[in-house]
């Protein structure tokens, strides 16, 4: 049977249509899949470009007193701001982190396997000796030094709180989830840029200006002012 909607349905915001398509879907399905469906209906209904986990709405009062709509739209329009401005917050802390990351192993007189695990880290923010043992090749002993290395260096935050079995957070992740305690003060910025290129390519266009001279006494042409056939 075809759901009701109203003759403006067309013309009312898409936000507003996709919260009640997900309230007609929540009296319809007693379980949790109105709700994880919704990021995934935000973006088939071209509200969001991508399929934004973060936006996932759970009100029981879509199910339980749909005469209140006004109140329930409102209630969910202010939810689905603060969560967008929650996974700004963690998209800022993901760059800040990883520029932080960027700095340290360039700083690192032997960097090792560091930037491996960084890498890894992105996509498995909680880690443990044994995984990454398994995840890069290594000993067991080698893996817990190498997390104990990260979090020396604050870019790993150990959550576990025993000597066997430790776990591995990064810090952000550790500080919302209560695991650490947020450092009082200003946070140490991130640097916005990693070590200035210009010495480097300034000796670089100097390098290769002499090896011009050389090659012109040998009569050879630079590639870059041969002429065009």
């Amino acid at each position: 049977m075809p759901t009701a909607v109203g003759e403006d349905w067309n013309r009312r915001p898409a936000l507003l249509r996709t919260l009640e398509v997900t309230a007609h879907h929540a009296r319809a399905d007693a379980t949790i899949a109105p709700w994880l469906t919704f990021p995934a209906l935000l973006r088939s209904m071209a509200v969001t470009r991508a399929t934004l986990p973060c936006l996932t709405v759970g009100d029981k009062a879509m199910r339980l007193a749909p005469r209140e709509g006004e109140a329930i739209i409102l209630r969910n329009l202010r939810g689905l701001a603060d969560r967008a401005d929650e996974a700004l917050d963690r998209l800022q802390a993901l760059e800040d982190h990883r520029l932080r990351t960027a700095e340290a192993i360039r700083a690192a007189h032997r960097p090792g396997r560091l930037l491996e695990l960084a890498a890894l880290v992105q996509f498995a923010p909680v880690v443990s000796p044994r995984q990454i043992a398994q995840r890069l090749n290594m000993t067991l002993s080698g893996a817990g030094k190498l997390l104990a290395r990260a979090a020396d260096l604050g870019l790993l935050a150990e959550v576990s709180g025993r000597m066997a079995w430790r776990a591995y957070m990064a810090p952000d992740i550790a500080i919302a989830f209560g695991y650490v305690t947020r450092p009082v003060g200003r946070p140490r910025a991130a640097p916005r840029q990693l070590t200035e290129l210009e010495p480097t390519l300034t000796a670089f266009d100097r390098e290769m200006a002499a090896l011009d001279l050389v090659l012109e006494k040998f009569g050879v042409i630079s590639p870059a002012e041969e002429p065009i056939s």
